[in-house]
């Protein structure tokens, strides 16, 4: 009988420990998560030009030149309008060489403020290459702040080089010619995540201490320390703690059993 009681003992004790474990895995943090960029621009919502309209009536291609400071994508386009500006309006991304990398027309547009027009796909940007910005008005009339780039414009990662404006009169194309003023053309930049990588734990000690601290470990300590419950181990521990606390509660029930039977 007493070789039964110490099993029930031992049997009580691990059970109780496979419940402190299961409790323990089930009450860990929340793992904090990464807040994602949110997109930016080179001007606010709330920002207005000094002239809504300015008085000429020819067609051109109106601009802003401009780099980034990270990788990301230029997912819209947006120009301010004054109420002259009328017509259809197409938006377009270049490289600084005049290459076409993407283009959209403008649709469903308010007679004055910001207008905003997506492209069918993001176009990738480069941390450090110059792009440029533009939409083609037919009829002139376009907001314009003079000067306001003479001296270029930073807005968060984002940047316009000094006599970053440009523009090109006539049909819609690369606008090529430079200029200090802000034609307010604007872009929607998402700055591109990158997800972190794992890391492996750095080893406690060298292969010959391990084996050191194996050898000469005391009786039942296992010969080092448990492993953290992390994300990884979380439910083997948890697994292992019902296992435990159901042998224990089985082991004890049979001996009340046979106890009872032996008594009666």
């Amino acid at each position: 009988m007493s070789g039964v009681r110490t099993l029930i003992r031992v049997a009580r004790a691990a059970a109780a420990s496979g419940v402190v474990g299961c409790l323990a895995v089930l009450t860990l943090p929340p793992v904090a998560a990464h807040a994602a960029p949110a997109p930016v621009g080179l001007f606010a919502d709330s920002a207005t030009p000094a002239v809504a309209n300015w008085e000429d009536a020819a067609a051109v291609e109106l601009g802003v030149t401009f780099t980034a400071d990270v990788d990301g994508t230029v997912s819209a386009l947006r120009f301010y309008k004054g109420e002259k500006n009328t017509g259809t309006h197409t938006g377009s991304l270049w490289t600084a060489a005049g290459v076409l990398l993407g283009t959209a027309t403008f649709a469903d547009e308010t007679g004055t403020g910001w207008q905003t027009v997506s492209f069918a796909e993001p176009v990738e940007i480069k941390t450090g290459t110059t792009y440029v910005a533009s939409y083609h008005t037919s009829v002139g009339f376009y907001s314009v702040t003079v000067d306001q780039f003479a001296a270029g414009l930073t807005s968060g990662p984002l940047h316009v080089a000094t006599n970053g404006g440009a523009f090109r009169y006539g049909a819609t194309g690369f606008p090529n010619q430079a200029a200090p003023h802000n034609y307010w053309v604007d872009i929607v930049f998402l700055e591109k995540t990158v997800e972190p990588q794992p890391t492996e734990p750095a080893p406690s000690a060298s292969p010959s201490a391990s084996a050191t601290a194996t050898a000469t470990a005391a009786p039942g300590a296992g010969g080092g320390e448990s492993l953290p419950t992390t994300g990884a181990n979380a439910p083997l521990a948890a697994g292992a703690g019902v296992l435990l606390a159901a042998v224990g509660g089985l082991l004890a029930w049979r001996h009340r059993r046979r106890t009872t039977r032996f008594v009666a």
